[in-house]
C-alpha cells in the first residue's frame, strides 16, 4: 500500500495536539526525531489508512532559530509530505497566519483547520472561514478540535486534496524589494539552480533573506562565489534605504498582507473593541488605523490628504517653477542676441528653449510630487488609500486586486500593464489592461500644471483632483461595461496589504523620487528632444514659409485634423498637433506647444491670450483619457500577444476622450451663454 504524508502544523497552544489525538486515535507512533531530541510522533489519519499524519513541533516561524523550528523546516524542505493541514487559533489570527504565509510561499499544499472558534466567540470575534479560503485559495475547515467538531469534515477534506495542485502564491513585497526578487528568480532560473519542486520565488525570497540552508543547497548546485558577491551588495543597497535588516522588512510586509485579510475575514460583535481594549494595549497602528479606516472619516481623510499633496505640489513648486521661466525667458533673449544666423537661432530658441524648455519648467512640480508620494508609500499610508477604494469598487462588482495596476498607473502605465500578470482571470487581465490608460500617469501632469496655473491660479489643487478623480471614475465605469459585455465573469476576491505605519527614511524617500524623476529628466534628454527637433523641422518647411505657421508641414497636418476638436472648444492646429505627437509621450504635449508657440512670446502668455478656462479644461480631459502613449501600446501588445488588443486600445479611448470632452465642453458654453443673458 502506498503511504501518504501530512504533516501537521500549528503555532504553540493553537490545539495542535488536540487534533493530531482526534485525527488519528489509537494509532499513534511516538520516537525521536533523527539527530534531535524532540519528540516525533506520527499516526494514520482516521479510517484512511494510507495516510499517515506527522506532527511537527509547535512553531511559530520556520526560521533556524530553534530546534523545534529547524525540524519543522527540514521535513518540509526535505521529505515534501503530500499535504500539510495548519492549525490556527482563530481567536489569535493575525500572529497564526504568520506560520500560513511562510508554507504558502513555500509552495506547500496547505489544508486549513481554523480552530478554537469557541474560543475566537467568546471574546465577540466571528471568523468567516469560507472568505478565508477564497482570499487565501486553500481548503479550510472550521474545528474546535477540544469538542471534535470539524474533525471528520477535516480529515475528508485532507483526503480530497492529496493530489491538489498548488496555486501559486505572492505577497506584494513593493516595487524597492520586488525588483531585486525577480532579478534573483532570474538568476535562479537561467542558471538552473532549482531546488526539487520549490518554486524559484520562494529561493529568491530565502536568498535574499540570507537563509543559511537555503544558500548551503544552492552552492552545492552550482551558486558561484561572484555571484553570492552580487546578491550582498543588493541586501545592503536594500538595508541602506529601509535602514533595517532585510528580513525586518519582509516581515513587516507579511504582517501588512495579514493585516489585510484580518480585516476582511473577522467581524467583531459590539462590545469587543471595548474588552480587547482593557485587555491588551492597542499598537500605534492600529491606532492610526481607527481613524484613518473609520468607516465615516476615511474617505474625507483621504481627500483631504491628497488634496494637501496637490497643494504642495503647486505652491512651493510655483515658486521655483516661476524662477525657472525667468531664467528661460532671460536665456532665450541672451540666445537670441548671441547668435545671428537665422536657422541656428530658430532651432536653439524655438526648438531646444522654447520645446525642451517648456517641459524642464515643471521639473520642481514633478520632483515635489514624487517626494510627498514616495512619503505617503513609504509611511505606509497609500496602502489604505488602496485599501478604500478596494472596498468601492468591489461594492460594484469590479476585481479589487485589478487596484494594485491602476494605483501604479499612477506613476507610469507600463509597469502598471505588466503588473497585471499577478491577476489569475484572464477577463480580469484584459479589462485592467484596458482600462489603465485613463489612470493619469505622471507625463500628464505638465499639462495639468500648465492650463491649472494660467487658468485657475487659486484652485489649481482642486482643478488636478478633480482629473484624477475623473479618471478613476471613468476607468471604473469602462471595467463595468467591460465586465457586462466583452470579459464576462466572476469577480475574485482578494486581500490587500496593510503594513504597519513606519517613519520613511530621508535616503528611502529621496531614492524614490530620484527614481521617477530621474526617468523624466533621462526621457526630456532623449525622446522628448528628438521629437521636438522634429516638430522644429516641420514648423521650418516647406522653406521659406513663417514658422510655425499654419502654411508649415506641421500646421497643414494640424489644420486636416482640427476638424475633430472644434466640438471640443480647442480645434485649432497648434493644439492638434501637440495632440498628434503627445502619442509618442504625454509630456510631449507641453514641448509641441512650447515649440510652435515659441513665436508668439512665452507660451504662458501665449495660451492665456488663445485659450479660454472652459477650453483649457476640456484640453485637459482629452490629455487625460486619449490614447495611451507608444511604450504603454507596446506593452499592452506584449502583454495580450495580439495587435489587435493595442488598436482597440488606441481607438476605444480616443473616442471615451473626445466623448466626455465634448460633452463638457458643450454644456459648459451652453450654460456659460445663460449665464451670461441672466447676468
Amino acid at each position: 500500500m502506498d503511504i501518504k504524508r501530512v504533516a501537521l502544523i500549528g503555532n504553540p497552544n493553537s490545539g495542535k495536539t488536540t487534533l493530531f489525538n482526534a485525527l488519528t486515535g489509537s494509532t499513534q507512533q511516538t520516537g525521536n526525531w533523527p539527530g534531535v531530541t524532540v519528540e516525533k510522533k506520527s499516526g494514520k489519519l482516521l479510517k484512511y489508512q494510507d495516510i499517515e499524519v506527522i506532527d511537527l513541533p509547535g512553531t511559530y516561524s520556520l526560521g533556524e532559530y530553534s530546534e523545534d523550528e529547524l525540524v519543522a523546516k527540514r521535513f518540509l524542505l526535505y521529505d515534501r509530505p503530500e499535504a500539510v493541514i495548519d492549525v490556527i487559533d482563530s481567536s489569535n489570527l493575525k500572529r497564526n497566519l504568520y506560520l500560513t504565509m511562510l508554507l504558502l510561499e513555500m509552495g506547500e499544499n496547505v489544508i486549513l483547520s481554523v480552530n478554537m472558534l469557541d474560543a475566537a466567540r467568546s471574546r465577540n470575534a466571528e471568523v468567516d472561514v469560507v472568505k478565508l479560503s477564497t482570499l487565501l485559495n486553500v481548503p479550510a475547515v472550521p474545528t474546535i478540535a477540544v469538542k471534535g467538531k470539524g474533525i471528520a469534515e477535516l480529515a475528508e477534506q485532507t483526503r480530497n486534496h492529496m493530489d491538489r495542485k498548488c496555486q501559486s502564491f505572492r505577497i506584494d513585497y513593493g516595487n524597492e524589494i520586488e525588483h531585486h526578487l525577480c532579478k534573483f528568480e532570474r538568476l535562479i532560473c537561467q542558471n538552473e539552480l532549482q531546488l526539487d519542486d520549490l518554486e524559484p520565488r520562494f529561493l529568491a525570497i530565502k536568498m535574499l533573506e540570507n537563509n543559511h540552508s537555503i544558500l548551503h543547497r544552492l552552492r552545492e548546485i552550482g551558486l558561484t562565489t561572484e555571484q553570492e558577491e552580487d546578491l550582498e551588495k543588493d541586501r545592503a543597497h536594500i538595508e541602506g534605504i529601509f535602514k533595517e535588516d532585510i528580513e525586518s522588512v519582509m516581515i513587516e510586509k507579511r504582517y501588512g498582507f495579514i493585516e489585510g485579510i484580518v480585516k476582511q475575514v473577522v467581524n467583531k460583535t459590539q462590545g469587543m473593541d471595548k474588552e480587547v481594549g482593557i485587555n491588551r494595549k492597542i499598537n500605534v497602528s492600529d491606532a492610526i488605523d481607527a481613524v484613518v479606516l473609520h468607516r465615516v472619516l476615511a474617505l474625507p481623510i483621504f481627500l483631504l490628504i491628497m488634496f494637501l499633496m496637490f497643494q504642495i505640489t503647486f505652491t512651493v513648486g510655483g515658486l521655483f517653477t516661476n524662477l525657472f521661466e525667468l531664467t528661460l525667458g532671460k536665456l532665450s533673449s541672451v540666445v537670441s542676441a548671441l547668435v545671428a544666423q537665422p536657422l541656428l537661432n530658430s532651432f536653439l530658441v524655438e526648438g531646444v528653449l522654447g520645446g525642451v524648455g517648456s517641459i524642464l519648467v515643471f521639473i520642481p512640480n514633478i520632483f515635489l510630487l514624487f517626494f510627498v508620494l514616495s512619503i505617503l508609500e513609504d509611511s505606509g499610508y497609500m496602502a489604505r488609500g488602496a485599501y478604500l477604494m478596494d472596498g468601492f469598487m468591489r461594492k460594484i462588482g469590479l476585481q479589487g486586486k485589478s487596484f494594485i495596476p491602476m494605483v501604479t498607473g499612477f506613476g507610469c502605465s507600463v509597469p502598471a500593464v505588466m503588473a497585471t500578470r499577478t491577476l489569475e482571470s484572464k477577463a480580469d487581465r484584459m479589462i485592467t489592461m484596458m482600462v489603465l490608460p485613463f489612470m493619469s500617469c505622471g507625463a500628464r501632469l505638465p499639462v495639468y500644471v500648465l492650463f491649472a496655473s494660467i487658468f485657475f491660479p487659486n484652485q489649481e489643487a482642486l482643478v488636478v483632483i478633480s482629473l484624477y478623480v475623473i479618471g478613476i471614475v471613468v476607468a471604473v465605469l469602462m471595467a463595468k461595461i467591460f465586465r457586462l459585455t466583452i470579459f464576462r465573469g466572476k469577480n475574485t476576491p482578494f486581500v490587500m496589504e496593510l503594513p504597519p505605519y513606519r517613519i520613511p527614511t530621508l535616503r528611502g524617500v529621496m531614492i524614490h523620487m530620484w527614481d521617477r524623476g530621474g526617468e523624466f529628466l533621462k526621457k526630456a534628454g532623449t525622446l522628448i528632444f528628438a521629437v521636438v527637433i522634429l516638430i522644429w523641422v516641420l514648423s521650418n518647411l516647406p522653406y521659406g514659409v513663417a514658422y510655425a505657421s499654419q502654411d508649415s508641414y506641421i500646421g497643414r497636418i494640424g489644420q486636416a485634423l482640427s476638424v475633430l476638436f472644434r466640438p471640443l472648444g480647442f480645434g485649432t492646429w497648434e493644439a492638434t498637433t501637440a495632440l498628434i505627437f503627445g502619442i509618442v509621450a504625454k509630456e510631449v504635449v507641453v514641448a509641441a506647444l512650447g515649440t510652435v508657440y515659441a513665436s508668439q512670446g512665452t507660451l504662458t502668455e501665449a495660451i492665456g491670450l488663445l485659450w479660454t478656462p472652459l477650453s483649457a479644461y476640456s484640453f485637459m480631459l482629452m490629455t487625460l483619457l486619449y490614447t495611451p502613449c507608444i511604450a504603454t501600446l507596446a506593452a499592452i501588445r506584449k502583454e495580450t500577444k495580439s495587435i489587435w488588443w493595442m488598436f482597440f486600445s488606441m481607438g476605444y479611448t480616443f473616442a471615451v476622450a473626445w466623448l466626455f470632452s465634448f460633452v463638457f465642453y458643450q454644456i459648459g458654453s451652453r450654460l456659460s451663454f445663460w449665464l451670461g443673458l441672466l447676468g
